[in-house]
């Protein structure tokens, strides 16, 4: 998983916010902003491409496998 770039930090910080949202403390930790949005929006855009990536990573080793060893 890809976890040094500017997305993942934008994911966790999104993940952050949600947990305020989820287990509000106060009034205003219900409130969901415009940098609130970005960051789930970024997030969701990160998770996407993270699942397209190590599932076609997946498949890529499953299609050599099954060439090198069931494959005649």
């Amino acid at each position: 998983m890809n976890s040094d770039g500017e997305d993942y930090r934008d994911f966790v910080i999104a993940k952050s916010y949600r947990n305020k949202l989820t287990h509000p403390k106060t009034f205003y930790d219900v409130e969901v902003t415009d940098d609130d949005m970005h960051y789930y929006s970024v997030a969701g855009m990160w998770v996407q491409e993270e699942f397209r990536r190590l599932f076609k990573a997946r498949v890529d080793n499953l299609e050599a496998y099954i060439n090198k060893h069931l494959v005649n």
